[in-house]
């Protein structure tokens, strides 16, 4: 290979990771509602609430709620779910995309996993883990 090549070719490998950083789009909060969650106690209950947040979503069919949290003043509504399976929460991370939620970004290890799923003006933040399931939902059209 030419000296010239080599030099054009590490100057592109050089350069490949720069030219993508205005390709991600993952900042999808307004800055100012992301300080403005004030603190709620959470709430106990046993059925899957029926708000305008959860109206679109389906409840899980394993696990149980454990807590919920009403930020709805915020724009957001959190559900904690238990005695929910790593392997049944991602069924239901699936049937989510099912319905057509579109997957934003995720993540996963061997003890979690976290993804941040949009569809029109919903985003869920979901993670889990073996025994627990955490959705927060945040309505885009309220912040």
């Amino acid at each position: 290979m030419k000296k010239s090549s080599f030099v054009i070719l590490i100057l592109l490998c050089l350069l490949c990771p720069f030219s993508l950083l205005g390709c991600s789009n993952v900042d999808i909060f307004p800055s100012s509602s992301v300080n403005s969650i004030e603190f709620v106690a959470p709430e106990s209950v046993s059925d899957w609430p029926e708000n305008r947040f959860t109206q679109e979503l389906p409840a899980p069919t394993y696990g149980k709620i454990d807590s919920i949290y009403d930020y709805s003043d915020s724009g957001r509504y959190e559900i904690i779910m238990k005695d929910i399976s790593s392997e049944e929460s991602s069924s239901y991370v699936e049937s989510l995309v099912e319905l057509g939620y579109s997957e934003i970004i995720s993540e996963g290890t061997d003890v979690s996993t976290g993804i941040l799923l949009q569809k029109d003006s919903l985003v869920l933040s979901i993670a889990y883990s073996e025994e627990c399931l955490n959705i927060l939902i945040s309505d885009l059209d309220l912040l």
